[in-house]
């Protein structure tokens, strides 16, 4: 990493920016170049998806006696959007082209910050990292429920260089549902606890109490991570890249 040009450039224009669009190229660059790097295969095409929606469609509510078709609300979409989304893709065609079924699934999300300015005086000790997990969260909650198949959803937080990937194991659906924001959501209804691990061997690699990574660490620590983490993620998803 630290002899690629392209990357470097990136970062070093990114820097300079305090706006989060402006590590986008970084982030990119290091997913498609450095953790996924040519993963396609004949059938299987990985792509990082920019802006990738997660939607969620709650069930009709169930008729109510003396209720008409007419009387019921339609049940309201939600969705959220993280920054990238790397997404095997599977199409499956017959002999003259016409498709036949197609399958994708969502393997890893990345969501982008600017770069940390300070440390917050009053708590020092604080990683922060910790003030974005709530969205990394509910970002994993929706590509849960986007996908019942989906058992653990790796994420990368960036802020601006700096990063730490970690996993979520799928909770039960009666704790994924109190993260959807919806009208019939019951008044007061707290979010239930979905607990997030960094992996044993990203820890060990990591030389901060947060197990976060600088991304041209000199050491090659983070090369090192990702190789660490797309071995994990193609290990734990090897049916899709078996198709």
């Amino acid at each position: 990493m630290l002899k690629d040009v392209t990357l470097i450039n990136a970062v070093t224009v990114a820097a300079r920016s305090d706006t989060e669009f402006r590590w986008y190229p970084v982030w990119v660059i290091a997913i498609r170049d450095w953790m996924f790097p040519n993963v396609s295969t004949d059938t299987v095409a990985c792509n990082l998806a920019p802006q990738y929606a997660l939607e969620y469609t709650p069930n009709p509510p169930a008729p109510s006696p003396g209720s008409t078709p007419g009387s019921l609300a339609n049940p309201k979409k939600s969705w959220v959007i993280p920054d990238f989304a790397q997404v095997p893709q599977y199409v499956q065609t017959t002999s003259n082209g016409s498709r036949l079924r197609d399958i994708q699934k969502v393997i890893l999300l990345v969501e982008n910050k600017p770069k940390v300015k300070g440390r917050d005086a009053l708590f020092p000790e604080q990683s922060p990292l910790e003030e974005s997990m709530l969205q990394i969260r509910k970002q994993a909650v929706y590509a849960f429920l986007a996908d019942p198949s989906l058992q653990v959803i790796g994420t990368i937080l960036a802020l601006g260089s700096l990063w730490r990937y970690v996993e979520i194991n799928r909770p039960r659906d009666a704790v994924l549902i109190t993260w959807i924001d919806h009208q019939d959501r019951p008044y007061g209804q707290r979010k239930k606890a979905i607990a997030y691990v960094v992996p044993e061997e990203l820890r060990r690699l990591s030389a901060k109490p947060d197990y976060s990574f600088e991304l041209l660490d000199e050491t090659g620590r983070s090369a090192r991570a990702f190789e660490t983490i797309a071995r994990r993620i193609k290990t734990r998803e090897s049916k899709m890249w078996n198709l």
